[in-house]
C-alpha cells in the first residue's frame, strides 16, 4: 500500500512538473563565482559599474540577453563575486559572452585587465532554470543562495518537489510582497 501511495504522488508530480513546464518558456542562467584579492573587492564593484553594467544593460535592451545581475558576497564560501545573465538557449548564453566581452574589451581593456588581477579565478556554471517568480523583474537589495547536494539519478524527483511543495509557498510569499523573487 505505501509504494502504490508513493507512486501515486510520484506520477501525480510528475503530471503537474510537465504542465508547467510546459507553459514555461526556458531560461538558462550563465553565472561566473569570482574568488577576489578582499583588500581590493571594493575596487572590483567600482569597475563592474563602471565598465560593465552599461555593456549589460545594452544587451538587455538589445535582446541579447534577458537579464544580467552582479552579485556582491555577504557570507560562507570562498567566492567574493558573481556576475550572471539570462538567455532562453544556452546558445544565446555562449553568443552574449562573446559578444559583451569583446564590447567591455573594446570600451575599456585597461579597467578590464584590473577586475581580472583583483578577481583572479572564477568558477563558471550554467544552470537550467526550472522554478520560480518574477525572475525577470530586478533583483531586490540582498540575497540568498541555498545549493543542494543532489543524487544524480533522482534530481528530476528534487525538481519536482521543488515544484510542487515549496513553489506554491515561496509563489505566495511573491504574491503577497514578502519576496521579490525565487
Amino acid at each position: 500500500m505505501k509504494r502504490m501511495i508513493s507512486l501515486i504522488a510520484g506520477l501525480a508530480i510528475c503530471t503537474l512538473t510537465q504542465a508547467q513546464e510546459e507553459q514555461r518558456p526556458e531560461s538558462f542562467i550563465y553565472a561566473t563565482y569570482f574568488n577576489c584579492d578582499t583588500s581590493k573587492q571594493e575596487r572590483a564593484d567600482e569597475i563592474f559599474q563602471q565598465l560593465d553594467q552599461p555593456v549589460w544593460e545594452g544587451a538587455v535592451a538589445d535582446g541579447t540577453v534577458t537579464g544580467f545581475g552582479y552579485l556582491i558576497h555577504h557570507t560562507g564560501g570562498k567566492w567574493r563575486k558573481v556576475q550572471y545573465y539570462r538567455a532562453s538557449t544556452i546558445e544565446a548564453l555562449l553568443a552574449a559572452q562573446d559578444k559583451v566581452g569583446d564590447a567591455i574589451d573594446a570600451k575599456n581593456k585597461k579597467l578590464n585587465t584590473e577586475f581580472g588581477a583583483i578577481c583572479n579565478s572564477h568558477d563558471d556554471y550554467i544552470w537550467r532554470a526550472v522554478s520560480g517568480k518574477n525572475s525577470e523583474q530586478p533583483r531586490g537589495k540582498a540575497a540568498f543562495s541555498v545549493y543542494y547536494e543532489c543524487d544524480i539519478n533522482r534530481e528530476a524527483e528534487a525538481d519536482a518537489l521543488i515544484k510542487v511543495v515549496h513553489g506554491p509557498i515561496l509563489d505566495k510569499l511573491v504574491a503577497d510582497g514578502k519576496l521579490i523573487s525565487w
